[in-house]
């Protein structure tokens, strides 16, 4: 399930993101990534600017932005919680 802007309802303290708990930079239970990929972020920003005719046309920034994310995010998420995993994001496997 997703919010209005596309973001999956993730449970924070699943993800580390407590905020009565903040996390430890150093705790390999670290599972997803802090950052977009490269690739990913370029496909985003396509979607976005290059492509507005193809990719929703008609439909205003920023929610653009966020249904560009929630689908790019979407075509590597092989679990379907929203979140990018180092095993997700793996560039090599996905070839």
């Amino acid at each position: 399930m997703t919010d209005r802007a596309g973001r999956p309802n993730n449970d924070k303290v699943a993800y580390r993101d407590d905020p009565n708990s903040p996390r430890d930079p150093d705790n390999p239970a670290e599972t997803r990534l802090r950052f977009v990929p490269s690739g990913l972020a370029n496909e985003i920003q396509l979607d976005v600017y290059a492509r507005p005719v193809s990719f929703e046309p008609g439909v205003p920034l920023p929610q653009r932005l966020f249904d560009a994310y929630a689908a790019e995010v979407a075509r590597v998420d092989t679990n379907a919680d929203g979140v990018i995993s180092f095993s997700e994001a793996d560039a090599k496997r996905h070839i």
